[in-house]
């Protein structure tokens, strides 16, 4: 999909969500953050200069919706290799290479061919060659599709990390329980353009307060409730967080005939 004028800024620090329905032009916009697509109008920048010079390449990691790796390589091995390529030597390259293994929860296996990791191990030696070179920026392009709540909630936990050590995150993403939980502001694609931005918190269909109790039975949700009321708080069972219902139904009232 042709991106069509979007005006868009992450800023520094900030975990800034992508979303947008296939076609929208997510990926479009990643390649040209990449310097892989050049625009046909208007400028694409990073860290305040044009992307397509790629000077920035040392500050930014990337995590791609498709990985490729050497499959009889190890994850050490591989990871040593993209370290060297990115100017590593040496016990700096073997503290990085050590350092992305922990935070990714990869060392235990890392020794091991990659044709033989899971799905869930290979996004997470992905997770582990984008934080390598330490950037100051990550895109990360579906880093949570098809995982297990567990590898999930690492990932959380991970991007947390990031954000507590002032790193600035661009995550293009379908989850958007993921996004509502993780970023601080989002930006909705749709047909190209941008259908609407902001923060969380700030799209109707929810104040961004969101509870999520397990383990209920009938008789102790109606107690919950009952103690709820008697303490004058307000609440209702809810489908889902305030984000997903308002980008939901922003995205049906955008298809041709709005709302069919």
């Amino acid at each position: 999909m042709a991106l069509r004028g979007i005006d868009m800024t992450v800023r520094t620090g900030e975990v800034f969500g992508l979303l947008g329905p296939n076609g929208s032009g997510k990926s479009t916009a990643l390649r040209l953050l990449m310097g892989l697509a050049r625009p046909d109008a208007g400028e694409c920048a990073l860290f305040g200069g044009p992307a397509a010079d790629r000077v920035w390449l040392g500050r930014v990691g990337y995590l791609p919706e498709t990985l490729s790796f050497f499959e009889h390589s190890t994850g050490f091995d591989h990871l040593r290799m993209l370290g060297r390529v990115g100017g590593l030597r040496g016990a700096g390259l073997g503290d990085a290479v050590d350092r992305a293994a922990e935070l990714t929860g990869i060392a235990a296996y890392a020794d091991r061919p990659v044709r033989t990791y899971s799905k869930g191990m290979r996004q997470r030696l992905g997770w582990a060659q984008a934080i390598l070179h330490d950037p100051a920026l990550l895109i990360l392009d579906e880093p949570t599709t098809g995982l297990d709540p567990l590898a999930k909630e690492a990932f959380q936990g991970l991007v947390a990390e990031w954000r507590a050590a002032d790193k600035t995150v661009l995550l293009c993403t379908h989850e958007l329980d993921e996004a509502e939980r993780l970023c601080d502001r989002v930006s909705v694609l749709h047909a190209g353009r941008v259908l609407m931005e902001g923060t969380p918190k700030a799209f109707s269909g929810g104040n961004g307060e969101v509870f999520r109790l397990s383990g209920l039975g009938s008789a102790a949700e109606a107690r919950l409730m009952a103690w709820l009321g008697e303490e004058g708080i307000a609440c209702e069972r809810m489908a889902a967080g305030g984000l997903r219902a308002a980008i939901l139904e922003k995205l049906r009232t955008a298809r041709p005939g709005g709302g069919a």
